[in-house]
C-alpha cells in the first residue's frame, strides 16, 4: 500500500506539472476531501488557480461531506455552496457525461489509460480530479492576486449583510485563532495567547496614537477560560454560526489570520489589510508576514488612516 501511494503521488505530480501544462485541453475539477469547511474551500481555489494559470476550465464538483458540523446541519453542503457561489459561472461535472473522469489521487490501469489517451490524441474528452492542487500552486501563491476579484464575485454572488453596521465609524480589527480542536502541543497549528496579548497591545497603542477608534473581533472555538486575559482586550466570538465568523473575517478592515485554511481563505476575499502566520501554506505578496521580528508598526500608518477615511 506503501509503494502503491508513493506511485500515485509520482504519477499525480507527472501529470500536474508536465502533462496538463503541455497539453492544455480537457478540465480540472475538485472532490474527494471530507475534511473542515476552510480546508475544502481552499482546495477548490486551488484548484480554480491551477485552471486559470494553465488556461483550462475548471468544472465544479459539488461538495459532498464536510467535517465539524457541529450543528448535523443537514443541509450544510448546500448553504456552503450558496454562501461562496463556488459554481456561479462554472459548468457542474454533471453537465459533462461524455468526458472521463481521471482521479490524480490514486493511480490505477484506467487513470495510465485514459491520461496517455489525453496525451496522444487531440479530442481526448477528460476531466482530471484531485482533491487539491496545493502542491503546484503553493509555488505560485502570489498569482492568487489574478483571480481574487473572480472570488470575491463568487462570494457576493448571493448578498452578504455587514456584521458591523453598527459600528461603522470604528476600524475593525479581526483575529482568527485556532482553539478546540487545536491545544497547545500542536505548534503547527497553536499560537499562544502572550503573542496575540502582546500583537492587540501594540496595535490598540498605535491606534490610539493616531485618534483612530476601533474594535476587535475574536473568532475561535473553546470556552472563555481557554482565551485567558484576551477577554480584556476583545470581544470574544466563540462556537459561532461557521458562516457568520468567516464574513467577519473577510469584511474586517484587518484580518489577523491564523495557522488556518478557514483564515487563509478570508484573506483571498479581504479588501483590507491582511496579516498572515506563517504555516504551510504560503503567502500572497501584498500579506504582511508575522514573522519572529514581525511588529505591528511594520503596517504603513497611512494604510491604515487611508481605511479609516473610508469609513
Amino acid at each position: 500500500m506503501k509503494i502503491k501511494k508513493i506511485i500515485s503521488l509520482l504519477f499525480s505530480r507527472l501529470v500536474i506539472f508536465h502533462i496538463i501544462p503541455f497539453k492544455r485541453r480537457g478540465y480540472i475539477t475538485c472532490a474527494g476531501k471530507t475534511d473542515g469547511l476552510g480546508a475544502q474551500a481552499q482546495a477548490i481555489y486551488s484548484a480554480m488557480l491551477y485552471s486559470h494559470v494553465n488556461g483550462m476550465p475548471y468544472c465544479h464538483t459539488p461538495l459532498h461531506e464536510i467535517a465539524h458540523n457541529y450543528d448535523n446541519n443537514l443541509y450544510f453542503n448546500e448553504e456552503a455552496e450558496h454562501f461562496f457561489g463556488f459554481s456561479e459561472g462554472e459548468r457542474n461535472i454533471t453537465q459533462l457525461k461524455n468526458h472521463t473522469i481521471v482521479n490524480l489521487d490514486e493511480i490505477s490501469l484506467h487513470s495510465i489509460t485514459k491520461t496517455l489517451g489525453y496525451l496522444f490524441h487531440s479530442d481526448a474528452k477528460v476531466i482530471f480530479q484531485k482533491s487539491h492542487y496545493h502542491n503546484y500552486t503553493d509555488g505560485i501563491a502570489s498569482t492568487y492576486s489574478e483571480i481574487r476579484q473572480v472570488l470575491k464575485k463568487k462570494y457576493y454572488t448571493n448578498p452578504k449583510t455587514n456584521p458591523f453596521d453598527e459600528q461603522k465609524k470604528c476600524l475593525q480589527i479581526a483575529y482568527h485563532i485556532r482553539r478546540g480542536d487545536v491545544g497547545n502541543t500542536d505548534a503547527l497549528r497553536y499560537t499562544g495567547n502572550a503573542q496575540i496579548y502582546q500583537s492587540i497591545q501594540q496595535l490598540k497603542a498605535m491606534l490610539e496614537r493616531l485618534n483612530i477608534p476601533s474594535v476587535i473581533s475574536i473568532c475561535s472555538q473553546g470556552k472563555p477560560e481557554d482565551f485567558g486575559n484576551l477577554c480584556e482586550m476583545a470581544e470574544l466570538h466563540l462556537n459561532g454560526n461557521i458562516f457568520d465568523d468567516f464574513n467577519r473575517l473577510v469584511q474586517s478592515d484587518i484580518l489577523f489570520m491564523a495557522k488556518s485554511s478557514f483564515s487563509y481563505c478570508a484573506g483571498l476575499l479581504s479588501e483590507g489589510i491582511v496579516v498572515y502566520e506563517p504555516f504551510w501554506h504560503q503567502p500572497l505578496r501584498e500579506w504582511h508576514v508575522a514573522g519572529k521580528n514581525f511588529r505591528i508598526t511594520d503596517m504603513p500608518e497611512t494604510h491604515i488612516q487611508e481605511l479609516y477615511s473610508k469609513k
